[in-house]
């Protein structure tokens, strides 16, 4: 709520918009992380992976082609900026995520996810000198205490699922 509201006052009801899509995008992640935490047992890491990965980027690249995205005549940093992405947070960070979600309970895992934007905030304000304004930071404090809180509360380790 305070992230929200400080958008709304200073860029709309766009922003609100944005943050319902996030909304949206935290519920299916909670789910892939479930049904992957559920197939932990069934299916070996790397086969779960290259199947999640080649459906990923089969719709991905079906999206791409319906939207009309440009795929040719691109600068060769552009090329090189999307096979880091696809590298760096997609395949090594999703990766680690499924990883963990085999060894650690969901709900841990994805109270961690929280922290990435926090994460990602600071680095743009190391690397680029961007200040977040006074309310994301203070969301952002109120956001890593939860963490914390969650993280200190932990119980002994879930057993595996039975499949």
């Amino acid at each position: 709520v305070l992230l929200a509201s400080g958008d709304i006052s200073t860029a709309g009801t766009s922003a609100l918009w944005g943050d319902i899509l996030a909304l949206a995008g935290a519920i299916t992640a909670a789910g892939y992380l479930v049904v992957g935490r559920r197939l932990g047992n069934a299916l070996p890491l790397i086969p779960y992976l290259a199947a999640v990965n080649a459906v990923a980027g089969l719709l991905l690249l079906g999206a791409a082609l319906v939207v009309g995205v440009q795929f040719v005549g691109l600068p060769n940093s552009s090329y090189l900026a999307i096979v880091l992405c696809a590298l760096l947070p997609s395949l090594i960070g999703h990766s680690l995520l499924n990883y963990c979600v085999r060894k650690v309970p969901v709900h841990l895992v994805s109270l961690g996810i929280l922290g990435e934007p926090i994460g990602a905030s600071l680095l743009a304000f190391v690397f680029l000198g961007e200040r977040p304004p006074t309310h994301a930071v203070a969301a952002g404090a109120i956001i890593l205490a939860g963490i914390a809180v969650g993280f200190a509360n932990r119980k002994s380790p879930s057993p595996e699922p039975q499949g």
